[in-house]
């Protein structure tokens, strides 16, 4: 199953930020070792995982807080296609 994985890794890699410049890649490898249990969501927090990482490892390079990094790269108007093509929208919803 590591191809779908790897590839739903990579849709949500983006998590909740705007990337206008990004290149998205995976590398599957073998190993001498067994899977021992699933990971929920399929792949899906692994990605989400990856861009919040990624974000504090921005902050700590350019010395600024972590949330404010994050803060300056969600989406938003103007900035809502994500790097795989998809337009982010946002929904109200009714009570």
């Amino acid at each position: 199953m590591s191809g779908p994985i790897n590839d739903r890794t990579m849709f949500h890699a983006d998590n909740a930020y705007f990337y206008p410049a990004t290149r998205i890649r995976t590398r599957r490898l073998k190993t001498h070792t067994v899977s021992n249990t699933a990971f929920r969501g399929f792949g899906g927090p692994q990605g989400m995982a990856f861009a919040e990482r990624m974000m504090d490892a921005i902050a700590l390079r350019l010395g600024l807080d972590p949330l404010d990094v994050r803060k300056r790269n969600l989406y938003a108007k103007g900035r809502d296609m994500t790097p795989y093509g998809m337009k982010v929208r946002t929904t109200s919803r009714s009570k």
